[in-house]
């Protein structure tokens, strides 16, 4: 017994020692966290916030832009790849979405990572959104823009390729037309790289915003859908720069068109060359000039009114949705990722509110006054209802995939959102959501 309590005094006496240390030890950190959180505070570094999600219905997935050679197995998925725009017929159900795949930038990148001999082939997915399926898919190449004229029973799809229009018919889901556009040659190639597109029942006309590489082909194409002909080109260019044309937008109650307008800046001087010992001049910083929002006749093709935005608070205005109405429009800002409200009948302009980042392709839900401004990192939501007296609520930014979730679509019987995505996989799908 009292050898055991002999050997149990030095462990007390170390265990002490040890309790002390720690003690101690968990003292410093504690200051140290202290320290820590006085310090972030004090630098004012945001804290990131967790963005909220949105109710997930279901992902259907969507084929593969990647197409291997005899032998190998299909591409389910890819690094990288490229949605565009998302058209809806509300008559038939049909949801037509661009799917050009990834860049040549992007697809010299994945080369390594696919069997050799794989091709890329840009497409236009047929989704129908009562089967909530894939019911077919159109061989376009490099498809960017589409719209539905349901009054038609036709879908228009941009082929940037071929510089031209493809018609197909709803019924058959077949190319049945293809429209040239614009005046060819052009000094630069391609000439013209249709965009957006846009339908006005009204004068059966359809208008292409196109972004091309001279001044010459920065402009609006003109389609009448009666004969399914290119009949006119308003050009918006302004210098040889490249302007950037946002999506032209309808607007039936005012039967006019609307469309935002960015110069592009001028490139910078050549700085000269520093001697010896002396210090190398900072290069200026890239100024935008102010970009414009346009008011035009969509049968004279006559801009009518120019409104400047203000570059602190709105660069590169691209996407472009109108709230017949309460005669009001939004445009979101790519640069500046914010969002701007345009009163049509006075032309003030509201704003900026904040937005997702890389904000593209704005939609509204008229049924819901909901406006949808989805980015490459989810989707900010707002209640637009009080929009007429100046006021918008902010419902929230949403994520919906890992990666860029900018194109959507929604159906305005169900309300169901529609965002074709890559998920964390690397799958393309359609992604299904319901509103928070």
């Amino acid at each position: 017994m009292s050898h055991s309590s002999k050997a149990a005094s030095p462990r007390l006496g170390g265990g002490t020692a040890l309790w002390v240390v720690g003690l101690l030890s968990f003292g410093l950190v504690v200051v140290v966290l202290v320290g820590l959180f006085i310090g972030l505070a004090t630098a004012k570094i945001p804290v990131p916030k967790t963005a909220a999600t949105l109710h997930l219905i279901k992902d259907v997935s969507l084929p593969s832009a990647a197409i291997p050679p005899a032998g190998h197995a299909p591409i389910q998925s890819l690094p990288v790849d490229g949605f565009d725009f998302q058209a809806l017929d509300p008559r038939t159900g049909l949801l037509f979405i661009t799917h050009a795949g990834p860049s040549a930038n992007k697809q010299a990148l994945i080369r390594n990572q696919l069997p050799p001999g794989t091709r890329f082939q840009s497409q236009l997915v047929i989704f129908d959104t009562k089967k909530q399926a894939v019911i077919g898919h159109i061989a376009i190449p490099n498809v960017h823009g589409v719209t539905v004229a349901p009054d038609l029973g036709r879908v228009y799809a941009a082929d940037v390729t071929d510089h031209q229009v493809d018609v197909i018919d709803e019924r058959s889901l077949r190319i049945i037309a293809t429209i040239p556009l614009g005046v060819l040659p052009c000094s630069l190639a391609p000439c013209e790289t249709p965009d957006a597109l846009e339908y006005d029942a009204v004068d059966h006309r359809i208008f292409i915003s196109g972004n091309g590489t001279d001044n010459a082909h920065q402009d609006i194409s003109v389609i009448d859908v009666r004969i399914n002909r290119f009949i006119d080109i308003l050009p918006l260019g302004q210098d040889q720069f490249g302007d950037s044309i946002g999506h032209p937008q309808y607007d039936p109650s005012s039967h006019r068109l609307y469309v935002a307008v960015q110069p592009q800046p001028k490139p910078a001087p050549a700085a000269p060359t520093a001697g010896p010992g002396t210090p190398a001049p900072t290069a200026a910083p890239v100024v935008f000039p102010p970009a414009q929002f346009l008011t035009i006749d969509p049968v004279s093709l006559q801009v009518l009114k120019r409104v400047s935005f203000n570059p602190q608070t709105c660069t590169d205005p691209h996407g472009l949705v109108v709230d017949p109405a309460q005669h009001i429009a939004f445009t979101a800002c790519t640069v500046t990722h914010t969002l701007m409200m345009i009163d049509l009948q006075s032309m003030r302009l509201s704003g900026p509110w904040p937005v997702v980042l890389k904000p593209d392709i704005l939609r509204l839900d008229a049924g819901l006054h909901r406006l949808y401004v989805p980015g490459s990192t989810g989707v900010s939501i707002f209640d637009e209802q009080a929009a007429a007296k100046g006021t918008m609520q902010k419902v929230g930014d949403f994520v919906v995939s890992k990666g860029t979730s900018h194109t959507m679509a929604f159906n305005p019987s169900t309300h169901l959102l529609y965002f074709a995505v890559q998920d964390n996989q690397g799958r393309a799908v359609e992604r299904i959501e319901q509103n928070p």
